[in-house]
């Protein structure tokens, strides 16, 4: 509102980022979730969930508006916007819309969101889901047909290729047409929660071994360790696995 009183704007910002100021404030670069940022403020933190693997960076990556941001040279391409307005100013404005058109003479880039709808995905904050278990990478470079090119790692950052599975933490890096900006799709597969692309014991006893203390697992592999989508990992969740594997139903990767 023009209303607010600027002094207490500046405050509000002076109290969120402290007194030496953080990443929320000096536009610096970081990297969350396997995604590298630049040029992105969010002076009051808006977005910064607790429950984020790191809050501050969270919400920088809320303030992209949700789209994939990727460096291109030293800066961001969607660096110039922050807090919600920045969807306008999505990560492929520079050069073109989301339905692969072109504003630049010399290159034809798609657009993150292009890519994610060759992919049939849900694009969600940081990751995504709905390709089916057992998909290989060769389908998916397949798919994306339209990128300069495709690489793939596992959830162990080893490259992967040809008929290996993807699973719940392996990265899709899709290298646009200008051959410089980069979009890159952490993957989820629900039930998958030990990345080797199947459903099977270990990942029922991966997520016991959670519940019971015994053992830690990243965000990935809670993302898919939660096959019932309620948000938190439970005991529901490996009965829903248990049940899988003795074929009394489906898990749902959309």
């Amino acid at each position: 509102s023009k209303d607010v009183s600027p002094v207490y704007l500046a405050s509000l910002s002076r109290q969120e980022s402290g007194a030496n100021g953080s990443i929320a404030t000096s536009g610096a670069q970081f990297t969350y979730k396997n995604v590298t940022y630049s040029g992105v403020y969010n002076f009051f933190n808006i977005g910064a969930y607790s429950t984020e693997e790191s809050p501050i960076k969270a919400g920088l990556v809320w303030a992209t508006g949700g789209d994939s941001c990727v460096i291109v040279g030293n800066s961001c391409n969607n660096s110039s916007s922050s807090g919600s307005s920045s969807s306008s100013n999505n990560s492929n404005s520079s050069s073109s819309s989301s339905n692969g058109s072109s504003n630049n003479t010399t290159t034809s880039n798609k657009g993150t969101n292009y890519y994610v709808s060759q992919l049939g995905v849900n694009n969600n904050s940081g990751y995504v889901n709905g390709l089916s278990v057992g998909t290989t990478v060769s389908t998916v470079v397949s798919k994306l047909s339209g990128a300069k090119s495709v690489s793939v790692v596992n959830a162990n950052g080893n490259d992967i290729s040809g008929n290996t599975r993807l699973g719940t933490g392996s990265v899709i890096t899709v290298l646009d047409n200008d051959g410089v900006t980069k979009y890159k799709y952490t993957v989820v597969m629900y039930g998958d929660v030990n990345g080797d692309g199947k459903v099977t014991a270990s990942d029922y006893v991966n997520i016991k071994n959670y519940l019971l203390k015994k053992s830690n697992l990243n965000w990935a592999a809670l993302k898919g360790a939660d096959s019932n989508k309620n948000g938190t990992v439970t005991a529901s969740d490996y009965v829903v696995i248990k049940n899988y594997l003795m074929g009394k139903t489906n898990i749902s990767q959309s």
